[in-house]
């Protein structure tokens, strides 16, 4: 089953996310554990890029905070958090 699902630095997409069949309802941990799950969203920096990182429409170097204020140690946003991000990767193998 689909379900419109919230994604960091680019907000909500109607059907983007996926959700267990009734039969394994059972073990999804947010019916499982969604007491303890945060109920507030966290937003990005207004400053950070992610969204348009994420879409194509800039790269990481054009964020004021790349670099300097949002680095693999200390990210401000959803593309320095993963090694796999946009703003990670190029942040390690852009020398930076």
């Amino acid at each position: 089953m689909r379900k419109t699902f919230s994604w960091r630095g680019i907000g909500a997409i109607p059907e983007s996310g996926l959700r267990l069949k009734e039969e394994y309802a059972h073990l999804d941990a947010e019916i499982a554990y969604g007491d303890l799950l945060p109920a507030e969203k966290k937003e990005d920096h207004t400053a950070c890029f992610c969204g348009e990182i994420l879409r194509g429409k800039a790269e990481p170097t054009q964020c004021a905070l790349f670099g300097k204020g949002c680095t693999p140690q200390h990210p401000v946003g959803a593309c320095m958090v993963s090694s796999e991000g946009a703003c990670h990767a190029y942040y390690r193998f852009r020398q930076v």
